[in-house]
Protein backbone atom coordinates (compact mmCIF):
# COMPACT_ATOMS: atom_id res chain seq x y z
CA UNK A 1 0.00 0.00 0.00
CA UNK A 2 1.73 3.50 -1.05
CA UNK A 3 2.49 5.72 1.58
CA UNK A 4 -0.07 7.67 3.37
CA UNK A 5 -3.02 5.74 2.41
CA UNK A 6 -6.07 4.98 4.49
CA UNK A 7 -7.68 1.95 4.06
CA UNK A 8 -11.62 2.51 4.06
CA UNK A 9 -13.05 -1.19 3.40
CA UNK A 10 -10.53 -3.03 5.48
CA UNK A 11 -9.36 -3.54 9.27
CA UNK A 12 -8.25 -0.59 11.18
CA UNK A 13 -4.66 0.34 10.28
CA UNK A 14 -2.00 2.49 11.84
CA UNK A 15 0.81 4.61 10.23
CA UNK A 16 4.04 3.50 10.84
CA UNK A 17 7.66 5.11 10.49
CA UNK A 18 9.54 3.46 7.83
CA UNK A 19 13.31 3.73 8.52
CA UNK A 20 15.06 6.87 6.52
CA UNK A 21 16.91 6.34 3.58
CA UNK A 22 19.10 8.76 1.34
CA UNK A 23 20.67 9.14 -1.84
CA UNK A 24 23.49 6.63 -1.72
CA UNK A 25 23.86 3.30 -3.04
CA UNK A 26 20.49 1.30 -1.71
CA UNK A 27 19.36 4.48 -0.01
CA UNK A 28 22.46 4.81 2.61
CA UNK A 29 22.74 8.51 3.70
CA UNK A 30 26.49 9.91 2.87
CA UNK A 31 27.61 12.96 2.30
CA UNK A 32 26.84 14.27 -1.26
CA UNK A 33 30.14 15.31 -3.34
CA UNK A 34 30.98 18.61 -4.96
CA UNK A 35 29.72 21.09 -2.72
CA UNK A 36 31.90 24.10 -3.00
CA UNK A 37 33.78 25.24 0.15
CA UNK A 38 36.21 28.11 1.59
CA UNK A 39 33.26 30.24 2.12
CA UNK A 40 33.32 31.93 5.44
CA UNK A 41 36.84 30.40 6.46
CA UNK A 42 35.76 27.05 6.05
CA UNK A 43 37.81 24.36 4.49
CA UNK A 44 35.49 21.49 4.03
CA UNK A 45 31.93 21.56 3.49
CA UNK A 46 29.32 19.04 3.70
CA UNK A 47 25.47 18.61 2.65
CA UNK A 48 23.29 15.65 3.60
CA UNK A 49 20.17 14.57 2.10
CA UNK A 50 17.94 12.16 3.56
CA UNK A 51 14.16 11.54 4.17
CA UNK A 52 11.82 9.28 5.81
CA UNK A 53 7.67 8.42 5.21
CA UNK A 54 5.19 6.66 6.56
CA UNK A 55 3.36 4.21 5.70
CA UNK A 56 -0.09 2.49 6.90
CA UNK A 57 -0.51 -1.36 7.85
CA UNK A 58 -2.48 -3.28 9.59
CA UNK A 59 -1.86 -4.17 13.36
CA UNK A 60 -2.02 -7.54 14.79
CA UNK A 61 -2.17 -8.70 18.60
CA UNK A 62 1.17 -8.46 20.39
CA UNK A 63 2.15 -9.31 23.82
CA UNK A 64 5.12 -7.91 25.57
CA UNK A 65 8.34 -9.69 25.50
CA UNK A 66 11.20 -8.49 27.99
CA UNK A 67 9.84 -5.74 28.50
CA UNK A 68 11.70 -4.37 25.67
CA UNK A 69 9.43 -6.01 22.29
CA UNK A 70 5.86 -7.03 21.00
CA UNK A 71 5.91 -10.41 19.60
CA UNK A 72 2.56 -11.63 18.01
CA UNK A 73 0.02 -14.00 19.30
CA UNK A 74 -0.67 -16.10 15.92
CA UNK A 75 1.87 -18.95 16.48
CA UNK A 76 3.62 -18.66 12.84
CA UNK A 77 4.21 -14.88 13.56
CA UNK A 78 5.52 -15.80 17.03
CA UNK A 79 7.81 -18.07 15.21
CA UNK A 80 8.96 -16.44 11.94
CA UNK A 81 9.85 -14.03 14.30
CA UNK A 82 11.57 -15.39 16.92
CA UNK A 83 12.92 -18.53 14.65
CA UNK A 84 17.00 -18.87 13.51
CA UNK A 85 16.33 -16.36 10.57
CA UNK A 86 13.66 -13.48 12.25
CA UNK A 87 14.88 -10.35 13.71
CA UNK A 88 14.74 -11.43 17.05
CA UNK A 89 16.11 -15.13 16.84
CA UNK A 90 17.96 -16.24 19.80
CA UNK A 91 21.63 -14.68 18.87
CA UNK A 92 20.01 -11.64 18.27
CA UNK A 93 18.63 -11.38 21.92
CA UNK A 94 21.23 -12.71 23.79
CA UNK A 95 23.60 -10.32 21.82
CA UNK A 96 21.77 -7.13 22.69
CA UNK A 97 20.58 -8.27 26.16
CA UNK A 98 24.07 -7.32 27.06
CA UNK A 99 23.56 -3.95 26.65
CA UNK A 100 20.45 -4.14 29.33
CA UNK A 101 22.28 -5.36 32.27
CA UNK A 102 22.21 -1.16 32.39
CA UNK A 103 18.42 -1.13 33.47
CA UNK A 104 18.63 -3.95 36.45
CA UNK A 105 22.28 -2.55 37.77
CA UNK A 106 20.05 -1.85 40.85
CA UNK A 107 18.98 -5.16 41.77
CA UNK A 108 21.79 -6.81 40.93
CA UNK A 109 23.97 -4.24 43.16
CA UNK A 110 20.90 -4.77 45.85
CA UNK A 111 21.81 -8.83 45.26
CA UNK A 112 25.31 -8.62 46.07
CA UNK A 113 25.21 -6.67 49.06
CA UNK A 114 22.18 -9.15 50.41
CA UNK A 115 24.12 -12.22 50.07
CA UNK A 116 27.53 -10.36 51.73
CA UNK A 117 25.23 -9.52 54.63
CA UNK A 118 24.15 -12.59 54.93
CA UNK A 119 27.34 -14.38 54.95
CA UNK A 120 28.04 -12.53 58.24
CA UNK A 121 26.01 -14.22 60.71
CA UNK A 122 26.09 -17.12 58.83
CA UNK A 123 29.59 -17.76 59.22
CA UNK A 124 29.53 -16.19 63.05
CA UNK A 125 26.66 -18.55 63.78
CA UNK A 126 28.81 -21.86 62.61
CA UNK A 127 32.03 -20.40 64.67
CA UNK A 128 30.31 -19.32 67.76
CA UNK A 129 27.65 -22.89 67.82
CA UNK A 130 30.55 -25.07 67.10
CA UNK A 131 28.73 -28.22 67.93
CA UNK A 132 25.52 -26.97 65.64
CA UNK A 133 27.92 -26.15 62.85
CA UNK A 134 27.75 -29.42 61.37
CA UNK A 135 24.44 -29.55 60.99
CA UNK A 136 23.66 -25.69 60.20
CA UNK A 137 26.25 -26.81 57.08
CA UNK A 138 24.51 -30.17 56.17
CA UNK A 139 20.96 -28.08 56.50
CA UNK A 140 21.38 -25.94 53.88
CA UNK A 141 23.54 -28.09 51.59
CA UNK A 142 19.78 -30.08 51.59
CA UNK A 143 18.42 -27.35 51.29
CA UNK A 144 20.31 -26.48 48.24
CA UNK A 145 19.71 -29.91 46.84
CA UNK A 146 16.25 -29.93 47.30
CA UNK A 147 15.78 -26.52 45.41
CA UNK A 148 17.90 -28.18 42.61
CA UNK A 149 16.56 -31.02 42.11
CA UNK A 150 12.92 -29.18 41.97
CA UNK A 151 13.97 -26.88 39.54
CA UNK A 152 16.11 -29.14 37.22
CA UNK A 153 12.94 -31.42 37.13
CA UNK A 154 10.62 -28.45 36.27
CA UNK A 155 12.80 -27.41 33.71
CA UNK A 156 13.35 -31.03 32.31
CA UNK A 157 9.53 -31.71 32.20
CA UNK A 158 9.69 -29.08 29.09
CA UNK A 159 10.19 -32.30 27.23
CA UNK A 160 6.90 -33.40 27.58
CA UNK A 161 5.70 -30.74 25.63
CA UNK A 162 6.51 -31.91 22.09
CA UNK A 163 6.91 -35.38 23.20
CA UNK A 164 3.52 -35.82 24.26
CA UNK A 165 3.83 -39.48 23.54
CA UNK A 166 5.79 -40.05 25.90
CA UNK A 167 3.45 -38.61 28.68
CA UNK A 168 -0.31 -38.19 26.84
CA UNK A 169 -1.32 -36.50 29.58
CA UNK A 170 0.84 -33.67 30.99
CA UNK A 171 -0.53 -30.46 31.01
CA UNK A 172 1.20 -28.91 28.34
CA UNK A 173 -0.79 -25.97 28.53
CA UNK A 174 -0.20 -24.91 32.11
CA UNK A 175 3.51 -25.69 31.81
CA UNK A 176 4.09 -23.28 29.23
CA UNK A 177 2.37 -20.40 31.10
CA UNK A 178 4.12 -21.01 33.81
CA UNK A 179 7.76 -21.51 32.12
CA UNK A 180 9.21 -18.28 31.19
CA UNK A 181 10.65 -19.34 28.13
CA UNK A 182 8.13 -19.99 26.48
CA UNK A 183 6.86 -16.26 26.76
CA UNK A 184 10.18 -15.45 25.78
CA UNK A 185 11.18 -17.61 22.75
CA UNK A 186 9.88 -19.86 20.33
CA UNK A 187 8.55 -23.15 21.36
CA UNK A 188 10.84 -24.96 19.81
CA UNK A 189 14.20 -22.91 21.48
CA UNK A 190 12.15 -22.43 24.66
CA UNK A 191 12.18 -26.24 24.67
CA UNK A 192 15.49 -26.84 24.24
CA UNK A 193 17.12 -24.32 26.64
CA UNK A 194 14.77 -25.61 29.49
CA UNK A 195 16.07 -29.25 28.88
CA UNK A 196 19.81 -28.25 28.69
CA UNK A 197 19.15 -26.28 32.02
CA UNK A 198 16.99 -29.20 33.53
CA UNK A 199 19.88 -31.59 32.31
CA UNK A 200 22.45 -29.49 33.94
CA UNK A 201 20.78 -29.10 36.88
CA UNK A 202 19.69 -32.76 37.64
CA UNK A 203 23.63 -33.68 36.64
CA UNK A 204 24.47 -31.27 39.53
CA UNK A 205 22.44 -32.68 41.94
CA UNK A 206 23.83 -36.28 41.47
CA UNK A 207 27.88 -34.44 42.09
CA UNK A 208 25.87 -33.02 45.59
Amino acid sequence: MPAGAVNQTGPPQVECLLPESGTGVNGAIQPQANVPATQFGNQQNYFLMFWQRTAYTTPYNTSLLTGRYCLPLDPALKASVLGGSGPLNLFQRLYKSIGSFQDCWEVLFLSVIVAVALSFPYVYLIGSVKHLGKYIVTCTLAAVYVLIVVVGAFFFCAIFVTLTNIWAGFPAEWYTEKNVFYGRESETDATIISTVIGTILILASFIL
